[in-house]
């Protein structure tokens, strides 16, 4: 008797439990739903039906095109239009090129060369260095013995700077100067320059490092001599010289000048042959 007692309280109580519980439940649920209903009066009194609850909370409006706005849609479109049309203009240029005859093509080739000769040298301007004045240059004058001397020392010593693509640059004057360190000659190796170009670079070196030139061998190696009373300057790259980077630039835009011109020399000549 005592056990079915217990057994009927613990029921009841658990009835009442579950039965508060869900009481709770329905009237949590019937307070939001009524909550939700009275915004949702207040959003379509305050706003037009256009505008989304997402859009009053960010503030701003998204136009319904599947999650993507009316702004991408046009630019997309204005790409593939702007595609289209400079796929038509190739076409249309190599169309003209084929239908053009032999002179006409001359012509069109000699334009096109001239207009990039015009813009190589606008590019050639940015790497101009600005005019200062020139540094104090005052070479030892010597006799014909001791140049030759100077000249087999220069010879024997086989220490060397090499001139590459770029020419004559800042490097090349800091490596001349620390070959003078320790010996006095210095052999200046300018390979597949022509001979014009390569003494217009033996003055600039010898104005810009302060040496002697003792001798162009084979139109390819200078020998540079330092100098009886030497001292290594403070600064081993001068002022008024390119930077590696740059100097490599300068050299590429010379060099497509130089064929540019070489090319406009060559349809000139067919078109005087022609007549």
């Amino acid at each position: 008797m005592w056990a079915l007692r217990n057994f009927q309280r613990h029921c009841l109580k658990q009835m009442s439990f579950l039965h508060r519980r869900n009481f709770l439940v329905r009237d949590v649920s019937l307070h939001t739903q009524s909550s939700n209903y009275i915004m949702s009066i207040q959003l379509r009194i305050t706003y037009p039906p256009s505008i989304s609850l997402l859009d009053c909370v960010t503030g701003s409006r998204l136009m319904s095109t599947g999650g993507r706005s009316m702004r991408s849609k046009v630019e997309k479109r204005m790409q593939r239009e702007a595609g289209k049309t400079l796929r038509e203009m190739r076409r249309a240029k190599k169309l003209r090129k084929k239908l053009m005859t032999e002179d006409e093509r001359l012509i069109y080739n000699l334009r096109r060369a001239k207009k990039k000769v015009a813009l190589l040298l606008q590019k050639l301007k940015k790497y101009e260095l600005p005019e200062l004045p020139a540094p104090r240059h005052d070479p030892e004058l010597l006799t014909s013995e001791q140049l030759q001397a100077y000249k087999k020392i220069g010879f024997r010593n086989r220490n060397y700077v090499p001139v590459g693509v770029r020419g004559v640059f800042g490097g090349v004057v800091q490596n001349m100067h620390l070959h003078w360190k320790f010996h006095e000659t210095v052999q200046v190796c300018c390979d597949n320059f022509p001979k014009e170009k390569i003494r217009e670079m033996a003055t600039m070196l010898a104005r810009l490092s302060g040496g002697i030139v003792v001798n162009i061998h084979n139109v390819k190696t200078i020998i540079m001599f330092r100098g009886r009373n030497y001292r290594q300057p403070k600064n081993l790259i001068p002022i008024n010289t390119l930077t590696k980077r740059k100097a490599l630039f300068k050299a590429r835009f010379e060099q497509a000048l130089e064929s540019q011109k070489l090319n406009i020399k060559k349809i000139e000549q067919q078109l005087r042959r022609k007549g």
